[in-house]
């Protein structure tokens, strides 16, 4: 979790601490994908059935869950 993103402005507010994921990537040796924001956007589009990435490709949540899927597909790619 990264923060929240406010359903009125979209401004993202970190309402926990910052870098603790990666902090816990680095001592346990893994990879550190990346941090998806709570959104409430998303959750009312997965309660809905909804595809999130097509209704709100501009957002910041989308941003984020495109890139960790661009890292997991590139690590899958490399021998």
């Amino acid at each position: 979790m990264s923060g929240f993103v406010c359903p009125h402005c979209s401004e993202c507010s970190n309402i926990f601490s910052k870098g603790g994921g990666e902090e816990l990537a680095k001592l346990t040796g893994s990879v550190f994908l990346g941090s998806v924001p709570l959104d409430p956007l998303l959750g009312r589009s997965i309660e809905e059935g909804k595809d999130f990435t097509k209704a709100f490709p501009d957002s910041a949540t989308f941003s984020a869950i495109s890139s960790i899927s661009q890292t997991l597909l590139n690590s899958l790619q490399t021998p």
